[in-house]
């Protein structure tokens, strides 16, 4: 029954979401310099949903609360690229049945610094989102020390995130293979890839 709700919550979410992106976009056509707010308008909407149906879309595993499932959710990996090459963590996915066009990839330094990570607020694409080594300064991480504080202090209205770290006593975060295996295994989108095939 729960799943039932939450469905109905989260296509009348998904329904509400774009019939405003949509009078947005009609606003462009009336309004010349309607096109330099769009980012920030939509942002703005996006927030204003997630108050809206937070309480409704939220669901909870393991005592954890996370954002509902998008309709077809995908995996984001952020992380430096030296640390594991685009071929390795395909590969990795694969061999999970984890198919390439459920992940995103995010592994140069200069596109992580650049990232709208607000966008992942209530995310309608991503079911989990995993860190590898990330720089401090990005965007959108407000008063928090770094955006995977941030995120993680916020779950609830995010991807589940996955921080991938070292077995010494650094600690850091990095992407290996073992590491990355293990995220992937417990991704919200491998078990429910497995739910769907059991």
């Amino acid at each position: 029954m729960l799943n039932i709700i939450n469905s109905a919550y989260k296509q009348s979410f998904f329904k509400e979401l774009r019939e405003k992106i949509e009078e947005q976009i009609i606003n462009i056509q009336i309004e010349s310099n309607h096109l330099e707010n769009l980012g920030a308008n939509i942002n703005k909407i996006v927030i204003s949903l997630c108050d809206k149906y937070k309480s409704k879309l939220e669901i909870e595993e393991n005592n954890e609360k996370y954002w509902q499932m998008p309709p077809n959710p995908k995996i984001l990996i952020i992380g430096e690229e030296h640390h594991l090459k685009k071929n390795d963590i395909v590969g990795i996915a694969k061999s999970l049945n984890i198919d390439k066009d459920k992940i995103d990839l995010i592994l140069d330094y200069n596109r992580i610094v650049n990232i709208n990570f607000a966008s992942l607020e209530c995310s309608g694409v991503y079911s989990d989102i995993i860190f590898g080594a990330n720089p401090h300064s990005t965007k959108d991480k407000g008063d928090f020390s770094s955006i995977t504080e941030k995120i993680k202090q916020n779950q609830q209205n995010y991807p589940k995130l996955h921080l991938l770290r070292t077995n010494n006593s650094a600690n850091e975060l990095k992407l290996t293979k073992t590491s990355l295996k293990e995220a992937l295994l417990n991704t919200r989108l491998y078990k429910d890839n497995i739910d769907s095939n059991s």
